[in-house]
């Protein structure tokens, strides 16, 4: 599998002062205003760089975030390996592989930013280990959950997809619609995630059913074993709309993404499948996020978001920037998002 591409673009983010940490690396020199050099590009920094920083007129700086994702990445394909060769995934490696972008989120204004960090295709089992661990943790916060059974949560979304460790590749990378025969083979991952998990003694109950049960549906449509309602564990609840959502907004190599309110539209319409409280907490916790994006249209204008209609998420009420031009996509047949530009991009 290819590497993730550098691409100053896409990992670099502009941070407070106030919110930088030991380690983190400069995507840019730094200049008194006189012109002269304090801080080179690509410098880890040190608390005293920090300090110095604090006592200059900008209020933030834009960092390279690249090597914390191609860690991030290497650890995910490192566990997935170890899971493929039934060697033991301590609990403990998860913890620290997931943890630096847990820590993000702290100094994120939007976690949909943060998910769209990690965007290679090539990548996307890896980059979505890490992605679904996040949104799982963002999801139980904002359902109220605290201590240990976040941090069981954590654990579950991080964990979810073990089980394609099993798979083989070929499929897992499919460019084009699964046989029937391949299809109930990948439908397998749940159990074989949950016998993994099932060899250790670190893992409790709780993220093991969420590993086993994220693909079950409330209504009994889903797999492996069609359970329903109160059957199925609140973990897996949970994890499965985090899950649904970050593979409908990422790009793979069978399909390409949608917008994520393209996807928000998705899940408000499919409801009945899904549990009702986890998926209208996780929509409107996640149009908060998206309420501060421009948008892109099919015809290349940029919009402000004004209104968005909880029955037509995927199509509001939008401004052309600059101008005083109102589109309601609801109306517009001819036009509609295709892309969102995030406020700090």
């Amino acid at each position: 599998m290819s590497r993730i591409p550098y691409d100053s673009k896409l990992y670099t983010k502009k941070v407070p002062v106030d919110k930088l940490k030991t380690g983190d690396i400069l995507a840019d020199d730094i200049y008194l205003k006189g012109g002269l050099l304090v801080v080179n590009a690509g410098c880890a920094l040190t608390a005293s760089h920090i300090e110095n920083l604090k006592k200059l007129r900008d209020k933030a700086v834009t960092l390279d975030m690249r090597q914390v994702y191609k860690k991030g990445v290497e650890a995910s394909r490192t566990l997935f390996a170890k899971a493929a060769a039934d060697k033991a995934i301590s609990k403990k490696e998860v913890e620290e592989f997931v943890q630096p972008f847990i820590d993000e989120m702290d100094r994120e204004a939007s976690i949909t930013r943060l998910l769209n960090k990690l965007q290679s295709k090539d990548e996307y089992t890896f980059q979505h280990t890490i992605n679904i661990g996040v949104l799982s943790m963002m999801t139980g916060k904002w359902l109220g959950l605290k201590g240990q059974e976040l941090h069981k949560l954590i654990l579950a979304g991080t964990l979810h997809d073990i089980g394609k460790s099993k798979i083989p590749v070929n499929i897992l990378n499919k460019p084009g619609p699964l046989t029937r025969d391949e299809y109930s083979l990948m439908k397998n991952h749940t159990i074989y995630g949950y016998e993994l998990l099932e060899k250790s003694d670190q893992y409790d109950e709780t993220v093991k059913l969420a590993v086993l049960q994220h693909h079950e549906r409330i209504d009994g449509t889903g797999y492996p074993h069609k359970i329903r309602g109160k059957k199925i564990h609140e973990f897996s609840k949970i994890v499965a709309v985090a899950d649904v959502y970050h593979a409908m907004t990422s790009r793979r190599v069978y399909k390409e993404r949608i917008t994520p309110l393209a996807a928000l539209d998705y899940l408000n319409k499919n409801i009945d499948s899904l549990d009702t409280q986890v998926t209208l907490v996780f929509i409107e916790k996640m149009l908060s996020s998206l309420q501060s994006c421009q948008v892109v249209l099919s015809n290349n204008a940029v919009c402000d978001i004004i209104y968005i209609d909880r029955q037509n998420i995927a199509r509001p009420l939008v401004k052309v920037r600059d101008s005083k031009i109102m589109i309601d996509l609801k109306t517009r047949d001819d036009v509609h998002i295709v892309d969102l530009i995030y406020n700090d991009d």
